[in-house]
């Protein structure tokens, strides 16, 4: 489960950034959240390559509902 999270909490972080990067009048800003945007996107796809298929499946599940 904790690789789930860790997921989820990247993912949620990932989508903060990236509504800030778009919301933002500022390029210095923006482009200060597509970073971080990028790097938790980079974060997210390790911890989710690293997970077993049971946790895939389980997320995949907690998705959908």
């Amino acid at each position: 489960m904790k690789k789930i999270y860790n997921y989820l909490s990247y993912k949620t972080m990932m989508m903060h950034h990236l509504a800030f990067a778009s919301e933002n009048s500022s390029m210095s800003m923006t482009l200060y959240h597509l970073i971080s945007y990028h790097y938790y996107k980079d974060k997210a796809q390790d911890n989710y390559f690293s997970m077993s298929h049971n946790e895939r499946e389980t997320l995949h599940k907690l998705l959908i509902l």
